[in-house]
């Protein structure tokens, strides 16, 4: 492992080890843990692919037909007819290895055996295609060892899978009457054995996450769902096997039912609305929202109200113990002697007074809570 891997182990596990996480947080902390595992093996199995020696490519030993050279006193019309002969089986002998090459993937073409409008008599047409062909050939080969090597990169892997894609579309271009070839050997449509079993039963539910997880229900369920889906799908298809008129029968009921169903909801969406009445509450609510704005504006002025007047207490009267000067709290003198029903109480001497003066200075009260003199 790298020390980044290394530590970020060490911060999985004591992520699932630790008791006040989650049990979802724990068990996610266990996947992580068992992908770096996971990674460090295939990379170690990598390397160890890479330090063994690569086996040595086959070469193909069939035998290519040699050119032939003018002889000494041999004719030019017999030297013509000796190449032209040469070309024809450089012909035949192409043809037979581009057609071992698509059933036989281990064979290989050898570079003298490229097409040359000579093997053709200077049939431009025919010798594009085979030309068209013997290079799909090569590429598709040379991507199939980039597939079978151990050391390939995955983005080599991937653009080799995508060469043979278009190698193979290329080929049925080129030769479609291969590709309509059947096998002889495979079974016909009505011999085919079909496998009756449930989906259920021929994919069953296998996960690695620990029962009563919100995980694990998480994907029981995903699975539920895709059982009851197949099982639908295939008992769709049993009756569409079985019972082809029933199944046209539910199918055209089904689109019918459909059809009306959306009609339906054309029509409701192009009814008239019915007019909105308002409830006594959202009468008054409105009412009143209206006036707070209008008030808001300036469109409503608010009457004036009278000043409320706050009634004068004289069931108390405080008394100074200077000179027994008698008052009510908002300093007005109290009569002596006190009418009737009006208690006294002491009261503390207020800033500014002078002995045997009778009258509160101007701006004083006195607070019968706190018992402190304060301003008006």
């Amino acid at each position: 492992m790298t020390h980044k891997e290394v530590i970020e182990r060490h911060r999985l596990e004591a992520i699932a080890s630790d008791a006040t996480k989650s049990e979802p947080e724990r068990e996610l902390a266990r996947e992580q843990m068992q992908r770096l595992r996971e990674a460090a093996t295939a990379r170690a199995e990598l390397r160890k692919l890479k330090s063994e020696k690569p086996a040595e490519e086959p070469v193909s030993d069939l035998p290519v037909p040699v050119k032939p050279t003018q002889l000494e006193g041999e004719s030019k019309d017999d030297f013509e007819i000796r190449l032209k002969d040469y070309w024809c089986d450089m012909r035949l002998e192409l043809e037979s290895r581009l057609d071992c090459y698509q059933t036989e993937r281990w064979f290989i073409l050898v570079g003298d055996l490229k097409p040359r409008l000579e093997m053709f008599c200077g049939n431009q047409e025919e010798y594009q295609k085979a030309l068209a062909l013997w290079q799909t050939c090569l590429d598709s080969y040379a991507a199939q060892k980039v597939l079978d090597s151990p050391t390939s990169s995955h983005s080599a892997r991937s653009s080799a899978a995508r060469t043979i894609r278009k190698t193979d579309a290329r080929l049925k271009e080129l030769c479609p009457e291969d590709s309509t070839q059947t096998n002889a050997d495979a079974p016909a449509q009505s011999d085919a054995v079909i496998d009756a079993r449930p989906w259920a039963e021929k994919n069953l539910f296998q996960t690695h996450h620990k029962p009563g997880t919100e995980l694990y229900r998480y994907y029981l369920q995903e699975y539920q769902n895709k059982c009851a889906f197949f099982e639908l799908l295939e008992a769709s298809s049993k009756l569409k096997r079985e019972n082809p008129a029933e199944w046209q029968r539910q199918w055209d009921a089904e689109k019918a039912a459909e059809d009306e169903r959306y009609a339906r909801r054309q029509g409701e969406g192009h009814q008239q609305s019915q007019p909105f009445i308002a409830t006594p509450l959202q009468t008054a609510t409105w009412k009143a929202q209206s006036e707070k704005f209008a008030r808001q504006r300036g469109e409503i002025v608010e009457p004036q109200t009278a000043p409320i007047v706050e009634s004068k207490r004289r069931d108390i009267a405080y008394q100074l113990s200077l000179d027994g000067f008698t008052f009510f709290e908002d300093g007005e003198p109290c009569p002596i002697p006190p009418p009737s029903g009006i208690r006294t109480m002491g009261a503390s001497m207020p800033p500014g007074y002078r002995s045997g003066s009778c009258q509160i200075p101007s701006g004083l009260r006195w607070d019968a809570i706190q018992f402190v003199w304060v301003q008006k």
